[in-house]
């Protein structure tokens, strides 16, 4: 029996999610339905996902950070260019209930997935995407990171001395808060 079973059903244990791609909005996302009890599985490819690789770092060398993202979370490895990922891939995503794709952030070298096709066959797939900029609008097409998302947003004036440039704490806000609104968008439905 593992911790799972010994807590109590949650409002989403009924759920099965999969991650995919690596992003740090679509893995706090996720990390919300598994901590509400989902069932929440993270494809990561052969090397793992980059996350795993994000300070601050415990003194053995693992990532905190990814600790904390993947908290109540299964992993699962395929990797991108293997014979059958995309049909893999694809019969996961049919099985489940809630996808939180993070690949317009970091494909993880995935092969394009057709989500299109899979919500014909599955119409009640729920798909949560994380993108920089989304899929459509003046912006679509550019990348970004957290400090661009920050900048843009006003909050980098925030942090830092009145007198001198902008400092960037390495808090991950945004992406916190963008994980936050994809598990409320859900819930509030």
């Amino acid at each position: 029996m593992d911790r799972k079973d010994k807590q109590p059903p949650g409002v989403l244990s009924h759920l099965r999610g999969i991650e995919i791609g690596s992003s740090d909005a679509s893995s706090y996302c996720a990390r919300l339905f598994a901590d509400f009890r989902a069932d929440v599985q993270n494809i990561e490819p052969p090397r793992g996902d980059r996350i795993r690789r994000t300070a601050p770092l415990t003194v053995k060398g693992q990532s905190a950070w990814f600790a904390f993202l993947n908290f109540n979370k299964s992993s699962t490895i395929i990797g991108p260019a293997a014979a059958g990922t995309i049909t893999r891939l694809t019969a996961l995503i049919e099985d489940c209930d809630v996808l939180i794709d993070g690949l317009d952030v970091d494909s993880a070298n995935y092969p394009p997935i057709d989500v299109a096709a899979i919500r014909e066959r599955h119409s009640g797939l729920i798909q949560i995407e994380a993108s920089w900029f989304g899929r459509g609008g003046p912006y679509a097409d550019f990348a970004a990171a957290d400090s661009t998302i920050r900048a843009l947003a006003g909050l980098i004036k925030l942090v830092g001395p009145a007198e001198g440039p902008p400092s960037h704490a390495p808090d991950f806000q945004t992406g916190n808060l963008a994980g936050l609104w994809g598990l409320s968008r859900r819930l509030l439905r």
